[in-house]
């Protein structure tokens, strides 16, 4: 089962807890890190990005101390979910409004921040920009596995600035997404066809977004989730290393690590 609508991903806490695995089961809750930032890195090629993801260290944390100027000892956690919303707010091409009212700060302030992230990551912009560029030109966007996304020209091509615009963020928002449900999908089928897990009962049960529910039997829990672990990190090559953390629960509202994972 993969589901969008309704959004499972969004069910509350305290109905999740009413999903249970069959007994002698646990279920493995397993998801991307920070997988379209990753996608975006690849794509933009831009060399200080990469490093943040390549260096072992909290992303979120690295990424505060990128976009505010500060060393990194010196990020609070104020800091660290700030830039964790401003660069979400940037990869899926919000604006200095949408990343004002997140935050509560002033829209001169917000765009002083994405200003600040372009500056540190000066490929970034430019990658849109080609894309977009190429999009004109050819009539589609490219997933890294090939897949084509074709779009309306005369919205792309619209001399309404507001209507262009609008078109050429949605179809770079579309890029990250479908490189997205690419790397998800070849995950399924990748988890799905693999025999050590299937000696140890594991049993996929849905994909939302970038994450997995799975039954595994209880006393391969943890080889289990190690596994799972294994097969989405090295599911595609990028320029950057894909990280997945996997939970375990005996239900799915009531989520641990793994531990190692």
């Amino acid at each position: 089962m993969s589901c969008k609508n309704p959004n499972i991903h969004s069910m509350p806490e305290k109905v999740r807890k009413f999903f249970i695995p069959r007994p002698g089961y646990v279920f493995l809750y397993a998801d991307f890190s920070q997988v379209q930032s990753r996608i975006l890195a690849h794509i933009a090629g831009d060399e200080n990005y990469i490093n943040l993801f390549c260096n072992g260290e909290d992303i979120h944390s690295l990424m505060a101390s990128q976009i505010f100027d500060i060393p990194i000892d010196l990020v609070i956690e104020e800091k660290r979910t700030a830039a964790k919303k401003i660069v979400h707010g940037i990869t899926n091409s919000e604006g200095a409004a949408r990343i004002a009212s997140d935050l509560k700060i002033s829209k001169t302030l917000a765009q002083g921040y994405i200003n600040g992230f372009y500056k540190k990551f000066p490929n970034v912009e430019p990658c849109k920009e080609w894309n977009m560029a190429w999009l004109r030109k050819h009539n589609f966007v490219e997933s890294i596995m090939g897949r084509r996304s074709y779009y309306d020209m005369a919205n792309i091509l619209s001399p309404d600035k507001s209507i262009r615009g609008s078109n050429e963020r949605s179809a770079f928002i579309s890029i990250l997404q479908m490189n997205e449900a690419d790397i998800i999908k070849k995950t399924i089928l990748a988890v799905d066809a693999d025999q050590e897990l299937s000696d140890m009962g594991v049993k996929m049960l849905f994909s939302v977004h970038d994450s997995l529910l799975v039954e595994a039997r209880e006393e391969y829990r943890d080889e289990a989730a190690m596994r799972l672990k294994k097969i989405m990190e090295g599911i595609v090559e990028l320029s950057v290393p894909l990280q997945a953390k996997v939970e375990w629960g005996h239900n799915w509202g009531a989520l641990e690590p793994v531990n190692g994972s």
